[in-house]
C-alpha cells in the first residue's frame, strides 16, 4: 500500500492512495491532528501511529500555551523524531 499527499499553502490537500491486493481498514484514521496548523499522515501500525501523535499533539499543546505562538512544523518533526528514533 501506498499513499502521496500533496499539500497545499492554503490549506487543502490531494490524497491519492493505491491498494493492490490489500484491503484497507476504513475506520482507521490515516490523517492525524497534531496542531491547528499541522497534520500528520501515519503508516505503520494504527494504535502506535495514533498513540504516538497524541503525544506529540499534547507536547505541541503545551508549547503553544507557553509561547503564545503557532506551532512550527521543525518542532512538531523534532518531537516525532525524538519519539521515533529515541532507542
Amino acid at each position: 500500500m501506498s499513499t502521496a499527499i500533496d499539500v497545499t499553502p492554503k490549506g487543502g490537500f490531494n490524497l491519492d492512495l493505491c491498494l493492490g491486493p490489500i484491503v484497507a481498514d476504513k475506520n482507521c484514521e490515516k490523517i492525524h491532528y497534531m496542531a491547528p496548523n499541522i497534520y500528520c499522515c501515519g503508516a505503520g501500525t494504527a494504535a502506535d501511529t495514533e498513540a504516538i501523535t497524541d503525544m506529540v499533539s499534547l507536547q505541541l499543546k503545551l508549547h503553544r500555551f507557553q509561547t503564545d505562538r503557532n506551532s512550527r512544523v521543525v518542532t512538531a518533526l523534532t518531537l516525532l523524531k525524538t519519539r521515533l528514533f529515541g532507542y
